[in-house]
């Protein structure tokens, strides 16, 4: 898995954005400036991959829209982007902060 924070054409205004592959076949982004917070899984994304990525959002507490709210896109080169916003804290909940990833 490659971790990175970059700055991406998609994302111009991007300050502090976390964005990571999963060998190729999953790509989580955090743009907490623009309030954007996605992943995009490839057609033959591995369910390893997929799980494991959701496990590593929800860890650090990013849940999915649901989907009555936000239907899943489909992608130009066919990936599936699905939103996330972060959770509701609440007084019982442990701080996690994310380990902090240089380019």
């Amino acid at each position: 898995m490659d971790c990175s924070r970059e700055e991406e054409s998609t994302h111009p205004d991007a300050v502090c954005m976390l964005t990571l592959h999963a060998t190729g076949q999953v790509l989580v982004v955090l743009d907490a400036e623009n309030f954007d917070f996605h992943v995009d899984v490839a057609p033959d994304a591995s369910p390893k991959w997929i799980k494991f990525c959701l496990q590593y959002l929800d860890l650090i507490g990013y849940v999915p829209i649901p989907l009555d709210e936000c239907d899943p896109e489909l992608l130009d080169n066919d990936w599936i982007r699905r939103y996330f916003v972060p959770r509701e804290p609440t007084d019982d909940m442990p701080l996690i902060v994310p380990p902090a990833v240089s380019a």
